[in-house]
């Protein structure tokens, strides 16, 4: 198992070949050759001086790709990369069909640094909201060495699924589950599925299975994850534990959630939120019975999380009682409904750092890297010493 740099940064690494572009046109041309570009040819880009004059790449011309060497010596140049000249990295790396260049890079800061129209001097970091479960689930896939394919994880708090329906559909890992009482809303990742969006970007999708005409969906424990509620139906004698779940079903129907969190009454977060609570979202069919879910208790793998709320205790709880493998991305601090929670040195835990701290000092065998994305992005990890 890997683990994070020296850096503190994740372990992703870059796809094992140079980047291929392929051309989707029957009508290009090649502005270096004059000849035409073949459907499905592989191609590279080219900036054009004379109609581009910030270097930003808006004229790119794409031509053959053993046409843009004999290009750049000639009136043109291979464009910069734009990720790489906004933040100085680039999950292609050296495989990257851009340039990486520190002189053009030092020339346009003053144009990727300029603050952002509302924000003040803050401007973007790494990787947009949309593919936060798509780093997290990289940085699973690397670090706890997913593609055994004999893995039983738990996506604690997973809302509407995404990181699950990425690990059972992308790793192929058949064993996975939802803990949320909030019923899974599949639909647009399905989409994303059938229209190669996961697959398209070499950098994201080396460790990805070949994409298959369907999709299966993660199975769902629609409960709360509470650490005492998992014990108790992992471990207890089967009629207690049959009746703890139940209940917790039943409780967990009862609630949704808003922006203002979570609401006992699904009619008033619906309310709250115009139409835009997760209570209209898809049912999902594959819900686990009492059975199910203690039996994947008992083999569980793997136990992880994006942004889990209330349960972030709960989850490396129950995970270090039972020595199973963790990872989670704490979010929001809840220091009112916590108010016990205090660091080594009696400070109560009220900031995100602070919940950090007091997550790691749980056991001193746990590891923290930085996620590259934005907003809270550390993720905290363990695995057992003995493997």
């Amino acid at each position: 198992m890997s683990s994070a740099d020296a850096t503190g940064r994740s372990p992703l690494s870059p796809p094992p070949g140079p980047t291929v572009y392929t051309c989707s046109r029957d009508d290009a041309t090649c502005v270096v050759c004059s000849s035409r570009i073949q459907r499905y040819a592989q191609i590279k880009p080219l900036l054009d001086h004379a109609s581009n004059s910030n270097g930003l790449g808006k004229g790119v011309h794409w031509v053959h790709a053993s046409c843009q060497q004999v290009g750049a010596e000639a009136a043109f140049t291979i464009p910069p990369c734009k990720h790489w000249m906004q933040r100085g990295t680039c999950a292609f790396q050296s495989a990257c069909a851009f340039l990486h260049e520190p002189s053009a890079r030092n020339a346009l800061a003053h144009v990727f640094n300029a603050p952002r129209r509302g924000q003040g001097n803050v401007k973007r970091l790494r990787i947009r909201n949309c593919d936060k479960a798509g780093v997290l689930r990289r940085f699973l896939s690397q670090t706890f060495q997913l593609a055994r394919n004999d893995a039983t994880i738990l996506d604690v708090a997973g809302g509407k699924g995404e990181l699950a329906f990425q690990l059972r559909n992308l790793l192929n890992i058949e064993n996975v589950a939802v803990v949320d009482p909030r019923p899974l809303a599949l639909a647009s990742f399905i989409k994303r599925y059938h229209h190669g969006h996961y697959h398209r970007n070499a950098a994201f999708s080396a460790d990805l299975q070949k994409p298959k005409t369907t999709t299966q969906p993660p199975a769902h424990m629609p409960v709360l994850f509470h650490a005492s509620l998992m014990q108790t139906v992992r471990n207890a004698e089967r009629s207690v534990g049959l009746h703890a779940y139940e209940q917790a079903v039943q409780q967990g129907a009862k609630l949704a959630w808003s922006t203002k969190g979570l609401k006992s009454n699904p009619a008033a977060a619906a309310a709250d939120d115009d139409d835009e609570s997760t209570t209209a979202t898809t049912t999902n069919n594959n819900t686990l019975s009492f059975d199910e879910a203690r039996h994947m208790l008992r083999s569980c793998t793997l136990i992880t999380g994006l942004h889990v709320d209330q349960a972030a205790g709960d989850l490396v709880e129950f995970a270090l009682q039972n020595a199973i493998p963790f990872a989670v991305v704490p979010c929001c601090t809840y220091q009112s409904e916590f108010p016990r929670r205090k660091l080594s040195d009696g400070t109560r835990v009220s900031t995100y750092e602070q919940l950090c701290n007091w997550l790691q000092e749980r056991d001193e065998n746990i590891q923290r890297a930085e996620l590259p994305f934005d907003g809270k992005n550390t993720v905290l990890y363990w695995v057992p010493t003995s493997t």
